[in-house]
């Protein structure tokens, strides 16, 4: 797990203070076992999909979490038990503005359980990047039909917790799609 920003951990009774380093620091599946306390000291933990961009991301005011697309087991523990320790900040994820971004936030937020928000996966920012756009492939637009087929049976069900039908609608619209690279903060 590659994590930075404003977060305090405890491991073998050691307070590591991230927040006083100017980059990451990368745990060990044996490591995140002798964890014992996790302190966000902002408001905000973000998950994020690319490398890249876990390592541009620079709001130091933030516990940040590289996500490397789908997470795995590990990585979903390691959430879980930053989660115990933090219900009280706000959980977003940043990924790609396509069908795939948005699938691995609905999976983060169905296998951890914890209500992840999208950060700048909207509309505003799709069309204030729309130079940095790519086009639709079929495969896409069928990905994207069937993500808004599920967000409209979600929203019957009165399940739906976040809506991204107006960027999905956009992206539909104009047969794009953004890379979260592009997306500099």
């Amino acid at each position: 797990v590659m994590i930075k920003g404003n977060v305090k951990i405890n491991i073998q009774s050691q307070v590591l203070d991230l927040s006083r380093l100017k980059g990451d620091i990368s745990f060990s599946t044996v490591s995140l076992e002798e964890l014992s306390e996790i302190t966000v000291m902002g408001n905000r933990v973000v998950t994020i999909e690319n490398l890249t961009s876990f390592h541009d991301y620079g709001d130091k005011s933030d516990c940040v979490i590289y996500l490397g697309g789908f997470h795995n087991k590990t990585k979903r523990r390691f959430i879980k038990f930053l989660y115990e320790h933090n219900r009280d900040v706000t959980y977003y994820h940043f990924g790609d503005i396509d069908a795939g971004g948005f699938y691995i936030l609905e999976h983060l937020i169905r296998k951890t359980g914890i209500q992840f928000h999208s950060l700048y996966m909207d509309k505003a920012t799709l069309l204030s990047h729309k130079e940095d756009t790519k086009k639709l492939t079929n495969h896409d637009r069928t990905r994207l039909h069937k993500l808004r087929d599920e967000l409209v049976r979600k929203e019957k069900d009165g399940k739906l917790t976040e809506n991204y039908m107006e960027v999905i609608d956009c992206m539909l619209e104009m047969g794009c799609k953004l890379e979260q690279e592009a997306v500099k903060i």
